[in-house]
């Protein structure tokens, strides 16, 4: 998890929301842009984007983290972020989809639970562009963890090239190798994965903000250009808080002006976020859902596939 050690404040929050899913985490120190020394400015670095600098540098420290200590995989989670309290279900449904996209052998066991082969999972986005076509997916229909259509929010949505043919699509979700996105809430890389991304993002002169990087190395790899295999998910499982609550939304007005809706924001796309049920959760009580009310049914969670489609 990337936090600036100035912000205690969100990481007792997020002790707080890993605590009652039952998630363990490591910080990764966030970086000020300011602090980057001139000779190790990324190439888009320029006076009044040092927001932007810093946080290239703090994910490319988290990847680099995968490589110092040898990890076969891990997720990097920015410190503003919310998911479904039923994250750990939701990413075992992930898991049957992302196998199936990378064509994981029914003979062997994979060793990843995610299939082999894959550099990112990108499951935490504010938008996810559509496949290149032919295209392989995944449909995990009547997720009743998915907001109904219509309830959903991002920059843009693949759900035109995706969903336009099934017949379950106001509660659908599907996995499958998206051609970019953007936005860095939360994805994992594997060890090649950070080996290809601090190539790509740093010693290649990267000259762009990092989530625009991410987007650049999935279009790249679906095109053939690169190898970089990147799986992701419409919608997606992890979000961010937005809102005026936030700590650092006007760091020097009073906290004492803000701190009456601190604890009230919760991120879109989200059904039973853990930040709007961290007391419920704590309390025994039962969960409360998103952001709206509830207009349609939502069935049982099931899930089938559709091999894939030529077009």
């Amino acid at each position: 998890m990337i936090n600036l050690p100035s912000r205690t404040d969100k990481l007792d929050a997020f002790r707080l929301f890993t605590s009652v899913t039952n998630i363990s985490f490591t910080v990764i120190p966030g970086v000020d842009g300011k602090d980057i020394p001139h000779v190790a400015w990324p190439g888009f670095y320029e006076d009044g984007r040092e927001s932007n600098t810093g946080s290239w540098r703090a994910h490319m420290n988290a990847a680099a983290s995968i490589l110092d200590n040898h990890l076969s995989s891990a997720l990097i989670v920015e410190d503003d972020a919310d998911w479904d309290v039923s994250l750990k279900t939701q990413l075992t449904q992930f898991a049957l989809g992302s196998r199936h996209i990378l064509n994981a052998s029914t003979s062997s066991e994979p060793l990843s639970p995610y299939g082999d082969g894959w550099d990112m999972l990108w499951i935490g986005h504010c938008a996810q562009d559509a496949p290149s076509k032919p295209f392989a997916r995944f449909i995990i229909a009547n997720d009743s963890t998915t907001p109904p259509a219509g309830r959903r929010w991002s920059l843009w949505n693949p759900e035109q090239t995706l969903t336009y043919d099934l017949p379950h699509n106001h509660t659908t979700r599907v996995v499958y190798q998206p051609t970019g996105g953007i936005c860095s809430y939360a994805y994992a890389l594997s060890y090649t994965g950070a080996q290809k991304m601090i190539y790509h993002l740093s010693y290649s002169h990267f000259d762009g903000p990092f989530d625009v990087g991410l987007r650049d190395l999935c279009n790249r790899g679906g095109k053939g250009e690169i190898d970089f295999s990147c799986v992701g998910v419409y919608p997606g499982l992890i979000h961010a808080v937005f809102g005026e609550a936030d700590i650092g939304h006007d760091p020097e007005h009073p906290r004492k002006d803000r701190d009456k809706k601190k604890g009230m924001q919760s991120a879109f796309n989200l059904v039973n976020g853990v930040r709007r049920n961290v007391r419920n959760l704590i309390e025994g009580k039962n969960l409360e859902t998103g952001l709206w009310q509830g207009e349609e049914e939502v069935g049982e969670m099931e899930m089938w596939f559709d091999p894939g489609t030529s077009e």
